[in-house]
């Protein structure tokens, strides 16, 4: 069974964030919130989970061979991935050009705690053509392309390697998101484990606390205060990446977002980590049962296919965080995606929705390219916290299904031994 979850590791990672996250925490649930709300977020989490297991157990991707040997441009890998981190660079330097600050330059120069949670929330939220596409190239760059290059890299290891992971972690830090480092060292250490090198992979773990520490540090205003106490300040402070941040780590959250009674900063932690991603969830069924009277949006939410509609698209995420802080609070409310299938199509979408993600990991494992598997960790971990058809644009995950075919190894590379680097060395 172990051996089974290590090779299929990929599709058990929403099942496994499904048992931490929604499990235990539908049953206390239970006591906190009506029990037809919670139903409904049972009901919908149980036709996720087995719409996702039936299909990726009974629908065959055979046919996907045929199109990849059409597609194919693996023997350009290399080329491929070194395009991808210059271009990566490019972004980053039309992303400082267009912020009138950016957050670590301004917390290096000692700017205090409360001017960096203002540039934090700012920066890379430009409204305008240019501004737009810029951060969405960058979330895709920071979310999937990025994590593909770095993988790839690693796994041959490459005499640029850490040329690359040294613009990837500079690019990560402008925003002085701790979270975002995920988008870096999850990858590594999915590579790490996949070829059995145990000590790189405790390097990368240990490393992604490191960069957590030093962005909390540089976050705090530290430089500036040179001691000095910190002073909290009350609005929402929002990570761009990070799915599960709705608010920074404050002194006190609504009542019913608090799981514990007492409030001292480990216990924020953990209850952001094992409740907030829950609760939030909830909210997003509370927000169908008061303000749509059991309707659905029929896809208004999505922005390609309200364009398409000729209406105005949605956006869900920002009214259900008005109605988790009462009123407008400026920032947005993630959940799982099979509640943002579900207030837009109902039960047929998260069925849809679900199995849709369950082919996309199929397809992606079939490619039998450890890179590229390992760079699909993190997209599909965010689909776990976040509508899913932003986490095939913006966070990517629609870029790796397309290199799934185009970057396919035909005959089977085992996925578990260093065999699989000196397979890819000998194609580098």
């Amino acid at each position: 069974m172990l051996n089974n979850m290590a090779r299929h590791w990929l599709f058990c990672l929403p099942l496994i964030v499904f048992g931490s996250h929604y499990g235990v925490q539908n049953i206390i649930g239970y006591y906190r919130y009506p029990a037809e709300l919670i139903d409904k977020m049972v009901l919908a989490l149980a036709l996720s989970v087995v719409s996702y297991g039936l299909c990726y157990r009974y629908v065959s991707v055979k046919w996907s061979a045929g199109l990849s040997r059409g597609l194919s441009i693996r023997q350009h890998q290399r080329s491929l991935c070194l395009t991808v981190v210059l271009a990566f660079l490019i972004v980053v330097l039309a992303a400082c050009a267009q912020s009138s600050a950016v957050p670590i330059v301004e917390a290096l120069r000692g700017a205090p705690y409360d001017r960096l949670a203002q540039l934090r929330n700012a920066f890379m939220r430009g409204s305008s053509g240019s501004s737009t596409l810029i951060n969405y190239l960058y979330a895709i760059f920071l979310q999937a392309l990025m994590p593909l290059a770095l993988s790839y890299v690693f796994l041959v290891r490459d005499r640029y390697r850490y040329v690359v992971l040294s613009i990837f972690m500079l690019g990560a830090s402008l925003s002085l998101s701790k979270g975002i480092f995920l988008c870096v060292t999850a990858p590594l250490i999915a590579i790490f484990l996949m070829t059995r090198r145990w000590g790189a992979a405790l390097a990368a773990f240990a490393g992604l606390l490191a960069s957590i520490a030093v962005m909390y540090v540089l976050a705090s205003g530290f430089v500036g205060t040179k001691f000095e106490p910190i002073h909290p300040v009350p609005n929402p402070v929002v990570d761009p990446v990070t799915p599960t941040a709705q608010t920074a780590l404050q002194s006190d959250v609504p009542d019913h977002y608090n799981l514990f009674t007492e409030k001292n900063q480990a216990l924020l932690i953990i209850n952001r980590i094992v409740w907030i991603p829950y609760v939030t969830a909830v909210d997003w069924f509370r927000y169908q049962d008061i303000h749509m009277q059991e309707g659905y949006l029929l896809g208004r939410s999505i922005r390609p296919l309200a364009y398409l509609l000729g209406t105005e698209r949605f956006y869900l995420e920002k009214e259900v965080a008005e109605l988790q802080w009462g009123g407008p609070s400026g920032a947005t409310s993630n959940a799982v995606f099979f509640a943002d299938a579900w207030l837009n199509w109902g039960a047929l979408g998260v069925v849809v929705y679900s199995t849709l993600l369950a082919l996309t990991i199929k397809l992606i494992m079939a490619s039998n390219n450890l890179a590229l598997i390992a760079a699909s960790g993190f997209p599909v971990w965010v689909a776990c916290f976040s509508a899913l058809p932003p986490v095939y644009l913006s966070a990517g995950l629609g870029f790796l299904l397309l290199f799934a075919f185009m970057l396919r190894i035909e005959e089977r590379a085992d996925m578990s031994v260093v065999v699989g680097v000196q397979h890819y060395s000998a194609r580098a």
